[in-house]
């Protein structure tokens, strides 16, 4: 999938995400903002540029205990937390928040699949399931 922006032709996933994260501008992230329904405040990029910088310090995107810790640095105390979040971004950060930000998902989130893999990671730790852990996941 791709769209088109300024003459210019943007990659993006089956989820609409940005393939390549270096092609994000802010152009790109309040054309990718409507798309998901979001009129992007100083919040929002207040927001954005934590999950920006996150990724491009540590080359993966946060989880939200990361983004939370994140945000107290930058937000006043009754705003660092999981609710005020949500209300920026209804959505969660899957859905709104990484794809504005032009950051990837995290693997264990991209589709339906991550479910099943959660499950059996959890089972196999826990020797829940039948012989034990690190019993070959089932096709």
């Amino acid at each position: 999938m791709s769209f088109e922006l300024n003459r210019k032709t943007y990659e993006t996933d089956e989820n609409g995400c940005l393939q390549n994260p270096e092609d994000w501008n802010k152009k790109v992230a309040k054309y990718l903002a409507r798309g998901v329904e979001i009129d992007l405040t100083s919040e929002h990029w207040k927001v954005i540029d934590i999950l920006r910088h996150y990724y491009q310090e540590y080359g993966y995107p946060p989880q939200m205990k990361a983004i939370v810790k994140k945000m107290e640095k930058r937000f006043v105390s009754e705003k660092a937390n999981h609710k005020y979040f949500y209300k920026l971004f209804p959505q969660g950060p899957y859905n709104q928040a990484y794809k504005i930000a032009g950051i990837p998902m995290p693997y264990l989130t991209r589709g339906c699949e991550a479910p099943l893999i959660r499950w059996y990671l959890w089972s196999n730790t826990y020797g829940m399931r039948e012989g034990g852990p690190l019993t070959p996941l089932p096709r």
